[in-house]
């Protein structure tokens, strides 16, 4: 009810208005955790440690009492319905301190939010138009490119093994930085190099999860659903308060669904990931997955139509269009990419053990000429 009213008045959807009570209610748990600790600190530094033991008291009572008694007969489901998340939204006292930082960060992430409202759905900041100097793309890139040599140079001391996890979070970085710049500019010439750019994410979705998949051998739901949440809660919010698509950021459901192919073909009978040839015909299984999928006609659209809920997309310039074609489009300019990420890690432990031997090498060259 109080989300329809919300609607009516401001002219928002019931989506947008359960995201502004959802965050407007964390920003004050928030501000109220911030509050008691600035209460405890200056009533030490008034007080001193005797008059603490007393504040330390009154405090305890005060925990004491916003603490809720506990049900009778309800034993097994105290873990859910009391932990710590729970409790501080009841306004436990101990609980509060606990996720301060939490509140803090949910905090920030409904300020841009609200950022991305006003400035993408009001009236409040003006839209302009989007110019594209060559010159100054080329003058901004150098400029990022310096100050990225300067910090290789002087503060980055990494020496680790190749496509580590520092490499490969600088590598995304740019790719970001490209991504921003491109959309910003509507640099068009430059499609082509961000095409390879998305088809290197969803490559560093396969490298990245048959790495962890194949080493560490967790192929727990827990684990999965971490992976799951850590991929689309943003954009999750994005969608309900931008009334977005969830298929116009089209990378996160293209990382969910070459995610949950690589847990299927790894999970399934997993006791035989260390052999060489099960992996080989877990390889044969995915490239059999994308075969039938994306190639044979009608496939595609017949096991995603019961979510075009979720992934379809009506182009407003294109309204007759059948909503799965951009999510078919997006997701199989890349379907083979995956696989290949896959493959470049099952590989990557040999390739480094052959780096190591020709550094070794190196060495061993380099210390017999200083000898002769």
């Amino acid at each position: 009810v109080h989300f329809r009213i919300l609607a009516m008045v401001f002219d928002i959807s019931s989506g947008q208005s359960a995201c502004l009570l959802f965050f407007v209610y964390l920003t004050s748990l928030y501000g109220y955790a911030e509050f008691l600790e600035y209460i405890r600190k200056s009533r030490k530094k008034v007080h001193g440690s005797t008059t603490g033991m007393e504040d330390g008291a009154l405090l305890q009572d005060l925990e004491e009492e916003s603490k809720p008694a506990l049900p009778s007969g309800k034993v097994m489901l105290m873990p859910l319905c009391y932990s710590t998340l729970l409790r501080a939204l009841r306004l436990d006292v101990d609980a509060l301190r606990e996720v301060k930082p939490m509140l803090r960060n949910a905090s920030e992430m409904g300020v841009l939010l609200a950022w991305f409202f006003l400035c993408d759905r009001s009236d409040l900041i003006a839209s302009g138009e989007k110019s594209y100097s060559r010159d100054f793309f080329i003058f901004f890139m150098l400029l990022l490119t310096a100050v990225f040599l300067w910090v290789e140079l002087h503060v980055s001391k990494c020496k680790a093994a190749p496509l580590n996890r520092d490499q490969t979070e600088e590598w995304k970085g740019w790719m970001q930085v490209m991504f921003l710049l491109y959309h910003y500019f509507e640099a068009k010439e430059m499609y082509n190099a961000i095409r390879l750019f998305i088809a290197a994410y969803v490559w560093m979705t396969g490298f990245g999860n048959f790495s962890y998949y194949y080493v560490r051998k967790d192929f727990t739901l827990g684990r999965f659903a971490h992976m799951m949440w850590r991929l689309n809660f943003f954009v999750f919010f994005c969608c309900l308060v931008l009334r977005n698509d969830y298929v116009l950021y089209y990378i996160c459901p293209m990382h969910t669904i070459f995610t949950l192919f690589i847990y299927i073909v790894l999970g399934t009978l997993n006791q035989y990931n260390s052999s060489g040839m099960g992996i080989a015909i877990k390889f044969g299984a995915c490239f059999a997955i994308v075969g039938i999928l994306w190639e044979a006609p009608g496939v595609f659209r017949t096991v995603f139509r019961p979510l075009e809920p979720l992934v379809g997309y009506v182009d407003p310039r294109k309204p007759d269009i059948d909503p799965l074609h951009e999510w078919e489009f997006r997701s199989g300019l890349d379907r083979y990419i995956w696989i290949w990420g896959m493959a470049c890690a099952f590989f990557h432990p040999r390739f480094e053990r052959a780096l190591n031997t020709l550094d070794e090498m190196k060495s061993r060259t380099t210390a017999l000429c200083i000898r002769l």
